[in-house]
């Protein structure tokens, strides 16, 4: 999934947008594809969607779901979609490691 990190939902959310949103338009012009619209993403972002772009309890909630409704044996995050800030994407890779991980795997531990 394309996934960013960060200790406040809405922060992270907010400052990712204008990035997610450009590297959307540059593979979506090429395609003929409409200008990529916040509602979009927000849609994405909702526990129905195909973003996971929040923090650390989001993003459990999220694949945990994910994995009771497809029963996924992994799980991939891509991170660095229309080029986040080196800053923020080490950022995310230390939450993913130390917060998200860590309760996925202890969760998936008592199913």
């Amino acid at each position: 999934m394309h996934a960013l990190f960060g200790d406040n939902s809405q922060q992270i959310a907010d400052e990712y947008y204008p990035i997610y949103s450009s590297q959307m338009d540059r593979v979506g012009g090429s395609r003929g594809w409409p200008p990529y619209q916040r509602q979009q993403y927000d849609v994405g972002r909702s526990d129905k969607g195909h973003l996971l772009i929040g923090d650390a309890n989001e993003a459990i909630d999220k694949i945990l779901q994910l994995q009771e409704l497809f029963g996924l044996t992994r799980f991939s995050a891509h991170m660095d979609v229309g080029g986040p800030s080196h800053k923020s994407l080490m950022k995310s890779i230390e939450i993913f490691g130390t917060k998200i991980a860590p309760k996925v795997r202890e969760a998936l531990k008592r199913v």
